[in-house]
């Protein structure tokens, strides 16, 4: 009897209507590129952000600084609820193990890039979807090296 109510039950939930696919955004336009001779890190991000997050739309700022090894440097940026946010972060050749983290408006971390090098990012592989709205921080760290960063916040509206 069981088995018969379970059959009927799966057979039941196979007509319902199969849910909507919602295509996926546009690519958005990511503006001209930095010149690679004067602005080797903001092409590299440029170009990573039309590589990989092609449909989310860049911010104006691109935070930069120099870090030594084992020092880290927090970098305020206002996200909202409403939208999925992805951080693109780029380094020179001495800095070679850089890695972010995103720490909540309280400023405790809420997630961190998977692995370090040169390039990073949070965001790709979990969502990064805040539930309310506020200052967090993006706080770069050198693990390895000296040298020069830049990070840049893409945003992507939430469904």
């Amino acid at each position: 009897m069981r088995s018969a109510l379970l059959v009927l039950t799966l057979l039941l939930g196979c007509e319902q209507e199969a849910p909507e696919v919602v295509p996926p955004a546009d690519p958005v336009d990511h503006g001209e590129a930095p010149d690679p001779e004067s602005d080797p890190l903001g092409a590299r991000i440029h170009a990573i952000g039309l590589e990989r997050v092609e449909r989310y739309e860049p911010s104006e700022t691109v935070h930069r600084g120099t870090l030594r090894h084992g020092q880290a440097r927090a970098h305020p940026e206002v996200m909202l609820g409403t939208y999925c946010y992805v951080v693109v972060g780029v380094s020179d050749e001495e800095l070679t193990e850089l890695s972010l983290t995103v720490l909540d408006p309280g400023g405790a971390p809420i997630l961190q890039s998977p692995g370090r090098g040169r390039e990073v990012t949070v965001g790709l592989r979990d969502a990064l979807c805040p539930v309310e709205p506020g200052v967090y921080k993006i706080r770069a760290r050198s693990y390895a090296g000296t040298g020069d960063y830049a990070i840049r916040l893409y945003r992507q509206q939430a469904m």
